[in-house]
């Protein structure tokens, strides 16, 4: 069937560096899409591009009021 190793390793999922996560800060339109490359999970790239929405609608409505 499947190798256990194998299995395994595909459950995992990579961590956030610090220049990604300080640049989906800084930047989100920019280092949101790193996200997009293999082993980071479902909910991190949710969350981060979520964030990524979240921050010109703020700015839109900031200015509006």
């Amino acid at each position: 069937m499947h190798d256990p190793e194998i299995v395994e390793a595909l459950k995992t999922h990579r961590r956030i560096p610090g220049w990604l996560m300080v640049g989906i800060v800084l930047a989100p339109l920019i280092f949101t899409w790193f996200l997009l490359g293999k082993g980071y999970s479902t909910s991190v790239r949710l969350a981060a591009f979520g964030y990524m929405l979240l921050v010109p609608l703020l700015v839109v409505l900031s200015n509006w009021f």
